[in-house]
């Protein structure tokens, strides 16, 4: 059965990757355009914004639309999509009140006046927390094909729309959020448009089956939603120590140097940690083993990413001067100590949803307390008590990091060969 099942794994992972690779991509190749129709400040509120939006999404479902794929029954994986968009519009709700009820604070906090425009976070959180359910639920139908279209279609409704209001609208400081909002909301409406089908015919909804069905998964607002909100605090901790610590121009060679890996750890991890998912739990609600398979897609992610991360071990400083220039070497040199930390998180945050198909939430938050934990000491020590050089501090960060992760993808594959005895 393994075996049959491979050639469809990878063409679902296939899907996926081509959706992530086209969301990935066209920003970058798109940006010297956007970069001569909007100023430093505008791209500044777009970061604002995003940052904004993404933190709010990821706590705006209290993490049960990761549920929505394990039940067997349709009847309760509808209603568990049902509870996470239910609880998402509260959530956005929540959120206008609290905005118009601290407006001068948030002002304060930013620096600036956003006026009105300010309420457009919890629009798009809603619709982001939504559109994340509903990818969920085609993961569960694996209409994976589908999901990357729409990954597609979103991306690129989102670009053209802002170089047209760029180009067209100059006036308008907020070009960039408007195209970001309109391709999130292009993407709402047309998953309602495609899931209403789904509730038209087989959903009627069943208030003792959606209070069943929120205790039966409390452990998802328990234990995944803090470890949701442990990885926001660790990115953007790091974020916030290094120029503390050091300086904003580390930071810049940092960041780029953490966003060489992030780009592909984001298209690939994501590809097969979502087709992973889909695969894992339905040979688990067959009480089929998921360790066979798990330990194929380990493999196999070894042996795909093993080579360009020796590379980047290698020769990561005259890859950088050569792509980005004289200035960017130091970031290469940063990439070479990053880079047996970032190997493992590619495959640690590919299998990091099985854990929630074999009910192990709670166990898997401890080592997410202590990961968290050991980064942000671990740069703490180096850069404020040892007054070490930012590569001492961070060669201490990617060793203590890796020594944690080493464990727990061990830990998760124990867990799911036990699973089955």
């Amino acid at each position: 059965m393994l075996k049959g099942m491979e050639n469809s794994f990878i063409k679902k992972v296939g899907y996926l990757f081509s959706g992530n690779m086209v969301v990935a991509l066209l920003p970058a190749i798109c940006s010297p355009i956007l970069t001569r129709l909007y100023t430093p400040h505008q791209f500044g509120l777009l970061g604002i914004y995003s940052i904004a939006v993404l933190v709010l999404s990821t706590v705006a479902t209290l993490s049960y639309e990761n549920s929505i794929i394990l039940p067997s029954e349709e009847k309760k994986a509808l209603h568990l999509l049902f509870l996470s968009c239910s609880i998402s519009l509260l959530t956005s709700g929540l959120i206008i009140l609290l905005l118009w009820a601290f407006r001068r604070q948030v002002y304060d906090l930013l620096g600036f006046e956003p006026s009105n425009y300010i309420y457009i976070v919890p629009i798009s959180v809603f619709a982001t927390a939504t559109n994340n359910s509903f990818a969920i639920w085609f993961i569960r139908l694996t209409k994976f094909k589908l999901l990357s279209l729409l990954k597609a279609t979103q991306a690129i409704i989102t670009i053209v729309l802002s170089i047209i209001v760029g180009k067209y609208f100059k006036g308008i400081e907020y070009g960039l959020i408007i195209g970001a909002l309109s391709g999130t909301l292009l993407l709402f409406l047309l998953n309602l448009i495609i899931v209403q089908k789904a509730f038209l015919t087989s959903f009627s909804l069943d208030l003792k089956c959606l209070k069943n069905i929120a205790i039966r998964h409390i452990d998802f607002p328990k234990y995944t939603l803090p470890q949701t909100i442990l990885d926001s605090l660790r990115n953007s901790g790091l974020i916030l120590l290094v120029p503390s610590l050091y300086s904003t121009a580390i930071l810049g060679q940092f960041s780029l140097s953490n966003r060489t890996f992030q780009a592909p750890i984001s298209m690939l991890g994501g590809a097969f940690g979502q087709a992973l998912f889909q695969e894992a739990a339905t040979l688990h609600n067959s009480a089929k083993p998921i360790f066979p398979l798990l330990r194929k897609v380990v493999i196999l992610l070894f042996t795909i990413s093993i080579v360009p991360f020796i590379c980047m071990l290698i020769w990561a400083p005259d890859i950088f001067k050569y792509v980005f220039g004289d200035e960017w070497k130091v970031a290469g040199e940063y990439s070479q100590i990053l880079c047996p930390w970032m190997f493992l998180t590619l495959i640690s945050s590919t299998i990091s949803r099985i854990p929630l198909i074999l009910n192990k939430q709670k166990q898997f938050l401890y080592f997410g307390i202590l990961y968290t934990s050991v980064i942000l000491t671990s740069f703490f020590i180096g850069g404020h008590i040892l007054k070490q050089s930012f590569q001492t501090t961070l060669t201490m960060v990617s060793l203590s990091a890796s020594i944690v992760l080493g464990p727990t993808i061990y830990w998760i594959l124990r867990t799911s060969k036990k699973d089955h005895k």
